[in-house]
Formats: structure tokens, sequence, C-alpha cells
């Protein structure tokens, strides 16, 4: 379009005075155009720092739990904190493959879960017949009640079982908080009203630019429609973090890692452990730990940086 008019002004189709276009009347439109723009892309920016800290937040909850889990319900005997918080790990994974997907759990989401290990064959039918707030309050009820008996049987302290609740309603808000943000996105209207407002900007300026008769003209009518597109597109793929763009959340990345720490957390075996640390007593009581050291030991620990010339 912008060539076009350029073309036009070159022949003299475009010389009239009534043909030309005030500059304070382009300033106005610009300036609101970039104000929303602005204003739309920061909200887009909020959103997706905001769904980056519950996603945050949920794995930390997770981690208490399943440390929580380890410490107090382990001792009984029976793998009552292993079933709690494998359904604390479904709930959570469940959550993010709906925020990627846009769409309810299906039955192939499920069966491959079965194939992990992570879903029982029996409860497929089970958690395929609830919503996903319903599944969510459903499963952690549940690995509370589990974690309730494991901590009655295995001796727990009074309070154990209220550390426990208080990190699973940690982790039930922030998942909560997740999936209520998601079900509201920017407002659709405000986009349309903002992708048209920026149409038009750039239609004037292509008019505008052209009618200055200068050859720098294409080169900045190009660089301010990059900007103010690029603008908009960047406002859309911060919006929803949680796509499979290469922009996103790494998510597969990230459940990878909570699985594997998780694992270590519950899986790992230590001697004292077995026999509340007996050892490990007999050996601190007959050589002392020395935690105060010398400089020159922190810095042989830290390796020594050459000094900068």
């Amino acid at each position: 379009m912008h060539l076009v008019f350029c073309a036009l002004s070159e022949v003299g189709l475009l010389h009239g005075e009534i043909l030309k276009l005030d500059s304070e009347d382009m300033r106005v439109i610009v300036a609101i155009t970039v104000f929303f723009e602005v204003f739309y892309t920061r909200q887009c920016y909020q959103r997706c720092v905001m769904l980056w800290s519950l996603t945050n937040v949920s794995f930390s909850a997770a981690y208490d739990i399943a440390f929580i889990m380890r410490l107090f319900v382990q001792k009984s005997g029976r793998r009552y904190d292993r079933v709690a918080f494998r359904w604390v790990v479904v709930t959570l994974l469940l959550s993010l493959v709906e925020a990627r997907k846009k769409e309810n759990i299906t039955r192939s989401d499920l069966l491959l879960m079965v194939e992990m290990g992570l879903v029982k064959p029996g409860e497929v039918a089970f958690l395929q017949d609830v919503t996903g707030q319903q599944r969510m309050l459903i499963m952690l009820h549940a690995a509370a009640s589990v974690g309730r008996i494991g901590a009655s049987k295995s001796d727990a302290p009074p309070d154990a079982p209220k550390n426990f609740c208080t990190s699973l309603m940690s982790f039930r808000a922030a998942q909560q908080e997740m999936q209520d943000l998601l079900l509201f996105p920017v407002p659709f209207g405000y986009v349309h009203l903002l992708s048209v407002m920026v149409c038009i900007c750039l239609a004037a300026q292509a008019y505008s630019l052209a009618l200055q008769g200068s050859i720098f003209s294409p080169f900045f009518y190009s660089l301010n429609s990059v900007v103010l597109i690029g603008m908009m597109d960047l406002a859309t793929r911060l919006s929803d973090p949680l796509g499979d763009d290469d922009s996103d959340f790494p998510l597969s990345k990230w459940i990878e890692t909570f699985l594997s720490n998780v694992a270590c957390v519950i899986d790992y075996e230590h001697d004292g452990t077995l026999d509340d640390f007996v050892h490990e007593m007999q050996d601190e009581e007959q050589a002392p730990t020395q935690f105060k050291v010398s400089r020159l030991h922190v810095e042989d620990m830290l390796g020594h940086v050459p000094a900068e010339e």
C-alpha cells in the first residue's frame, strides 16, 4: 500500500491540497494506537508473569508435600507416602496438560498416564467423568486422607497432618488460581479493536509518508510496521505462555526435572533412615564436624579466579 501511494505521489496524482494529511492528525492517531498497544502488551506480560509464578508455586508446594510425606509417613512401614503423593503428581500433570491443550482431559491422555505408571487402569473411568476442578478437589482430598492414615500409622507428631494439609492447601490454591486465570483470557473485543486501530494507523502512515517524497519513507514505514505488528505478536504470545511455541514455557523440561527430583526424595535410601541415624550420631560424637574453616580453604573450594588485568 505504501509503495503504491509513493508511485501515485511521484506521478503527481496526490499533490492536491485537499489530498494532504495533516501532521497533527497523524500524531494523534499514532499516539492513541501506541498507548493502547503498550497497555495491552503490559497486561499480557503481567499475565505471563502470574502464570509463571503460579506454576512455580505449584511445583514448590508439591516438593514440600513430598518432603513432609517422606519425613513423617514413611516410617509406618507401608507406602502411604507414595500413594498420597501419586495423587498430587497426577493432579499437577493433568492440570498442565489441560492448560497446554486448551481442552478437557481425554481418555487417551489418561491411558498415556497408565502407561507411565501414574494412573491405575481402574481409575481411568472415574477421572474421565469429572471436570478439572472436581478432579483436583477429589484427588487432593484422597491424598490428604491417605496422608492422615499414614501419619497415624507411623506415630508422627501431632502437627504433622496440619503441616501436610497446609502444603496441600497452598498447592490447591495455586492450581485453582491458575485454572481461573486460564478460563479468563484477554477479552477478544479489546484485541479486535486494537487490531483495527493498528491497521488504520499503518494505512494512515503509509499514505502520509508517501506524500513526503523522501527516499527514506519506505524504510521508516517498514520499521514502524515491524514495531507495531511485532508488539501485537509479542503480546499474543505472552498472553498464553503455556502453549507449544518455542517462546512458551518449557513445560516438558520442567515436568521431567520435577519428576526426577521427587523420585529422588521419595525413593532415596540411606542406612540412617532405618535405625534413626544411630551410627551417624556415634561418628559425630567421636569426630565432631568443624564448621569454622579458614578463608584459604574456602577459596580452594571455590577455585581461584585470576585477577583482571
